[in-house]
């Protein structure tokens, strides 16, 4: 299997919504992603 097919079988198994909130997270595209983001980064920075 190759990271190709084993980054598509994640995200099935993470279903569309939890799938979604992850792209939200990392691309910081929605507000939970934003808030997600800025209290990791808090966390690191501590």
């Amino acid at each position: 299997m190759d990271r190709h097919e084993v980054i598509k079988a994640s995200y099935k198994s993470l279903g569309k919504g939890c799938a979604n909130m992850y792209d939200g997270i990392i691309t910081r595209s929605t507000l939970p992603g934003k808030l997600m983001d800025s209290l990791i980064r808090g966390l690191i920075c501590i």
